[in-house]
């Protein structure tokens, strides 16, 4: 899943000095890409791919890509690696991974449970979690769509 020559390198495109960069392990058997949702499981004190529990913005966490390793956007993360995620403020803008559906300008995203991936249909949130902000008609699951949280 290449980035075309144009496009950042970086999942953070323009956030707030409120958004913070935060950093974990990642659980057993789990394989997160930078732009995914990912949680905390407190049970195990690591970090996961989001798996479906209620969320809104207050707990929307992205996983970043590792620049202190030379990692880029496409380099995931295995278990018991330590991945890089930001807290999501309100006007962040950063590029997250979608599932593959055609969508519109301003379309109302959130997470899909067991995937970490952004989708159009959403059911069962709190609040709305991204908007986005550039029409494309995805062909693949997991590419980078730039969003912005809301």
């Amino acid at each position: 899943m290449a980035l075309t020559n144009n496009s950042p390198n970086t999942i953070m495109l323009d956030v707030s000095s409120c958004s913070k960069s935060l950093e974990g392990i990642v659980s057993a058997g789990e394989t997160i890409i930078p732009g995914e949702v990912v949680q905390y499981l407190a049970s195990a004190g690591t970090i996961e791919r989001y798996h479906g529990v209620t969320l809104n913005l207050a707990a929307l966490l992205i996983a970043v890509e590792n620049t202190a390793q030379g990692l880029g956007v496409d380099d995931a993360y295995t278990a018991g690696q330590r991945i890089y995620f930001r807290h999501m403020r309100p006007g962040d803008l950063f590029l997250g991974r979608m599932t593959g559906i055609a969508y519109n300008v301003g379309a109302t995203v959130g997470p899909e449970a067991d995937t970490g991936l952004f989708t159009v249909s959403i059911s069962g949130f709190n609040d709305a979690i991204a908007i986005v902000a550039k029409t494309d008609a995805l062909t693949a699951s997991g590419r980078l769509v730039q969003l912005m949280a809301k």
